[in-house]
């Protein structure tokens, strides 16, 4: 019994001392550190990020040109400003979905956020100008309530989207997206 013991008790230091090598070749590299260069490369691509979604919004901040005497007229002076806002969106999607193999492991998931947040304002804006279009300026007080109806539900998408600032894993991006200034105007949008 003593013999297994030492037996085993022997094996086990060999098999341990042999797992421990002092060899530097099998120690693991460095955690690599962030560069200058590193840093610059992903503030100029957050800032890239975030000035396709503040030029995808633009058009929908702009106040309509409507014209309040004439309603037949109204009606098409603000479907005009629907389909450019909710088109600017769907180009802002498409232009997005280039920037998720970004310069940091959360590129992805970053720019998902800025998506998600151009879908959802499009599609608000896609079901106003359904309803807008559905709308008889001839009744002009339920057009007028239509029209107002919509003015609130695309406000409310607006809030609902949320900014895709904020939405970060790694400290560095979380930084960038502090300095880059497409992002500053994003969050004072």
């Amino acid at each position: 019994m003593r013999l297994r013991i030492a037996l085993t008790a022997a094996l086990t230091a060999a098999t341990l001392s042999a797992c421990g090598s002092t060899d530097t070749a099998a120690t693991p590299p460095p955690a690599p550190t962030t560069t200058t260069r590193d840093t610059a490369e992903l503030l100029a691509w957050v800032d890239k990020v975030c000035g396709v979604t503040v030029t995808s919004i633009a058009p929908l901040q702009q106040q309509p040109t409507l014209d309040w005497n004439n309603l037949p007229k109204m009606k098409t002076q603000f479907l005009d400003y629907l389909t450019k806002s909710s088109q600017s969106l769907a180009t802002g999607v498409t232009a997005l979905g280039p920037l998720k193999t970004g310069p940091t492991k959360d590129a992805e998931r970053y720019v998902d956020t800025h998506t998600q947040t151009l879908t959802k304002m499009k599609d608000s804006l896609d079901k106003a100008t359904k309803d807008v279009q559905g709308a008889n300026p001839k009744d002009s007080l339920n057009f007028g309530l239509t029209l107002q109806s919509v003015g609130n539900e695309i406000q409310l998408a607006a809030i609902g989207a949320g900014s895709p600032i904020g939405i970060l894993v790694e400290k560095d991006l979380a930084d960038a997206e502090k300095q880059a200034p497409n992002c500053k105007k994003l969050q004072s949008s």
